[in-house]
């Protein structure tokens, strides 16, 4: 700690206030504080941008600066800190190393293309406090998107905190059909797991693209967006299945789609 603070005077030549040459006289000379720990509004970071609360927290922080892309860190100190401000959200300080792994179940797609830093805070952000069922219904769907769409679950982070949280109660009832179960017992001719995920990214697209409408072209869009959810339905009820517990689940999810086009779109 820096008990006092050394007084200076600057030349005003050094500073280039007077042609060289000139002598310091008692008026133009000023006093200055050598230090800048005084300084208002000056923040002085030394060793990185990250302050811990807890070692719990400095754990989560050291297992993503360990994160490589090549030769490079995958996350920047600054990161790292809009990571660790999405751990808070996490009720139990003892799960958030676990949420952090998590994230990292996503895997790379066809071409090799492994996610970049935005998609795995925003995919933190989204799992972080959900119960672990909720947490895994995300992360499958986020694999989905990561596969097929330029920026996955990018639409869906965006949405409020209230239309997330049903939507994500969706997500749970679609990963609650067990498809695995249909495809290992040989009751499924042929089946599409990836039918209701398609149909759920019909909902998400319509609040965002809502938003963005007038009001004629909104109820016209949100009309078809009706007569397309219809349509779906038609078309897995022709997908055949023989198992009634797949088909069973498979309705209670379409049809929680359709409830919430009622109570939220239309």
């Amino acid at each position: 700690m820096i008990s006092s603070v050394k007084m200076i005077n600057l030349n005003p030549n050094y500073l280039g206030l007077k042609p060289a040459g000139l002598n310091c006289q008692k008026p133009d000379c000023k006093s200055v504080e050598t230090s800048i720990y005084n300084t208002k509004s000056s923040n002085v970071w030394f060793g990185g941008a990250l302050r811990f609360k807890n070692p719990l927290e400095e754990e989560c922080a050291q297992f993503l600066r360990k994160v490589r892309e090549k030769r490079c860190r995958k996350f920047t100190d600054f990161d790292i800190s809009e990571m660790l401000n999405s751990l808070q959200k996490e009720n139990e300080p003892s799960n958030r190393k676990t949420l952090l792994e998590e994230i990292f179940y996503i895997k790379p797609d066809q071409s090799g293309n492994v996610p970049d830093s935005a998609f795995y805070k925003r995919l933190l952000n989204m799992i972080s406090g959900r119960p672990e069922d909720e947490r895994y219904s995300i992360l499958e769907f986020a694999q989905y998107e990561f596969d097929r769409v330029k920026n996955p679950i990018l639409s869906l982070s965006k949405l409020p905190e209230d239309k997330q949280n049903k939507l994500v109660k969706i997500l749970k009832k679609i990963n609650d059909v067990d498809y695995m179960y249909c495809e290992n017992s040989g009751k499924c001719k042929r089946y599409n797991p990836e039918v209701l995920y398609d149909i759920f990214r019909t909902l998400v697209s319509a609040e965002e693209d809502l938003v963005k409408l007038g009001k004629q072209e909104a109820d016209s869009y949100k009309i078809e967006t009706f007569h397309i959810l219809k349509s779906d339905r038609e078309y897995l009820k022709k997908i055949p299945c023989s198992d009634a517990n797949v088909k069973q689940k498979e309705k209670i999810a379409f049809d929680s789609m359709m409830e919430y086009l009622l109570e939220n779109i239309l």
